[in-house]
């Protein structure tokens, strides 16, 4: 799989931005501020997930002011944007079109090879993209929410179901709250309960079983990627954690017996959860830890072995994808190798050489790094120039 062209116009300060790619290595530099992480996050979109900045929908309209210019084309002329992909997998070239008018005039328009979609999900799964970037070191040392979120973005990307299952599981999550708080209030009894909880067990149980697997998956390949890096001195382990099943790792069928139990778990925290007024066990409270050396890595890991041990979880991602659909994704790198140590970021490249790579740099090139070869692509303002043409 790699991206052969994208057009971005009107997505945040990008103008009429249009950029075809090399087969391998393509860099984007430029000076902060200028609109490269913009370029990847349009590109990013294009999987159907959401932003990995963490963006809402009105951060993506164009400030006219702002950037300094009265231009006005067809894709902004109302305030709206534009973004383009062209992607080529082993069976034909397709194409993803994202547009939106600026709020209240229209809502997003997601067309797939000229056809209009009724929403992102559809697409998931099509476009696949492994993104690196300075806030995912919050997976190894952040909060359990990261961890669960580095877990669902990438199997809503490979398992078909899973972003079903997961939305059902948060609207009925959401659902249940709610009764918890009317139930507390004396506006229903405890047993109107039971509704929700046999549902929520039924997607839970889904949830669980479908990461526990992959946690697996994603072990096997991580922790070879880890000694490498650690050149055999350290070793990497890593656990789901569940805050239903006690022996979580033999949970990987989701139906008959995991279920009920899953139910009968929820329905003996009901007394308990309409004191707190929310729900406070389930799959969106679980954790994934990580152990170096038999240590708790977020309690004991440096700066760079926290480093080490998200690069080896992203490698591992790639792998993954790989595994699962025949066709390597994706790489994009947001400003990432200028923050790793001259061998981490060799080790990175050279693992991911087969693969299309997409960088933001601030620098163009830096003589003697064998890497920089490909298509060099200069970010100024929200335009972009290709300096090389390879």
């Amino acid at each position: 799989m790699r991206i052969v062209e994208i057009y971005a116009d009107g997505f945040r300060n990008l103008t009429e931005v249009s950029i075809k790619f090399n087969r391998r290595t393509n860099i984007l530099f430029g000076a902060n501020g200028q609109g490269k992480t913009n370029i990847l996050e349009a590109i990013w979109l294009c999987t159907g997930e959401r932003s990995f900045r963490g963006a809402k929908e009105k951060d993506f309209f164009t400030n006219e002011q702002e950037f300094g210019t009265n231009k006005i084309n067809e894709s902004r002329q109302y305030g709206g944007y534009r973004i383009v992909l062209k992607y080529e997998t082993a069976q034909r070239e397709q194409t993803i079109e994202i547009s939106s008018a600026k709020p209240p005039f229209d809502k997003r328009v997601i067309k797939q090879n000229g056809v209009t979609l009724k929403n992102m999900s559809e697409i998931y799964g099509d476009f696949k993209c492994v993104i690196f970037n300075p806030d995912d070191l919050d997976i190894s040392k952040g909060s359990p929410e990261k961890r669960r979120g580095f877990l669902d973005i990438m199997l809503c990307q490979i398992e078909p179901h899973y972003k079903e299952m997961l939305d059902k599981y948060k609207k009925t999550l959401e659902q249940r709250n709610n009764q918890l708080k009317l139930t507390a209030e004396g506006k229903l009894s405890v047993d109107d309960l039971d509704i929700w909880d046999k549902q929520i067990s039924q997607y839970g149980a889904y949830l669980t079983a479908t990461r526990v697997r992959y946690v697996k998956d994603i072990k096997n390949y991580a922790v070879w990627f880890f000694g490498e890096l650690s050149r055999g001195k350290e070793q990497l382990d890593m656990k789901y954690i569940s805050t239903v099943f006690e022996n979580v790792e033999q949970r990987e069928s989701f139906g008959g017996q995991s279920s009920l139990d899953y139910y009968n778990f929820i329905k003996d925290k009901r007394e308990s959860d309409i004191a707190a007024g929310f729900t406070q066990y389930g799959v969106h409270r679980d954790d994934v830890n990580f152990y170096i050396n038999s240590l708790s890595a977020k309690e004991f890991a440096s700066q760079g072995q926290h480093r080490s041990i998200v690069i080896s979880l992203k490698l591992a991602q790639a792998r993954i994808f790989e595994k699962k659909s025949g066709e390597a994704p994706c790489i994009l790198l947001d400003d990432v190798l200028s923050e790793l140590d001259a061998r981490r970021r060799a080790y990175i490249m050279s693992s991911i050489r087969n693969l299309q790579v997409v960088i933001t740099a601030c620098e163009a090139v830096k003589s003697g790094e064998d890497y920089f070869n490909g298509r060099l692509v200069m970010i100024d303002r929200g335009s972009a120039m290709a300096l090389t043409k390879r």
